[in-house]
């Protein structure tokens, strides 16, 4: 009660009716982001680097700059944002995140990550991503999920009662 739920299913509408991870100008989304760490050519998974994968600029894209916008205007007091995959939980390290990420592995059996270890935990760098400026920027609590699958079944079922949890 009193919470107010918003739920964005697709951050990346290009991706998803490509089946591919970069939007239609071929820009990894969550590498567009303006955190200290932002490239503009960016590994991705495969250890390739793609050449303006982290956009022209930060929030060069419509859509980033879409969520960011957003993000100013209804000012959360946390971001829980999942991506496929990896069975991992993260805490971005602001407020109770870390917390949060924990007890959210925990109840998912998932493994948690500290922000300091995720590094290792990819195959690819992480630059330019979302967690990373809102907790450089606005200082947003964020729990991180890479889920178990892309495709799997009953994944939401299986997470809706840990994210109910979470945001307690």
């Amino acid at each position: 009660s009193n919470k107010t739920i918003v739920i964005i299913p697709k951050l990346n509408p290009d991706g998803f009716a490509s089946n591919s991870r970069f939007n239609a100008n071929n820009v990894d989304l969550n590498r567009n982001f303006a955190s200290a760490n932002w490239k503009t050519d960016v590994v991705v998974p495969g250890g390739s680097t793609l050449i303006n994968g982290g956009g022209s600029a930060p929030l060069s894209e419509p859509e980033s700059k879409a969520i960011i916008d957003y993000i100013n205007a209804s000012g959360p007091s946390l971001v829980m944002s999942y991506h496929s995959q990896g069975s991992i939980v993260i805490g971005n390290g602001s407020g109770n995140s870390l917390s949060l990420a924990a007890m959210y592995a925990d109840h998912v059996g998932y493994q948690n990550i500290s922000p300091e270890d995720s590094a290792g935990a990819f195959e690819h760098e992480t630059t330019g991503a979302l967690e990373d400026w809102l907790h450089e920027t606005p200082n947003i609590p964020v729990v991180l999920l890479e889920l178990s699958s892309h495709t799997s079944s009953g994944l939401f079922s299986y997470h809706r009662q840990p994210m109910l949890n979470v945001i307690k």
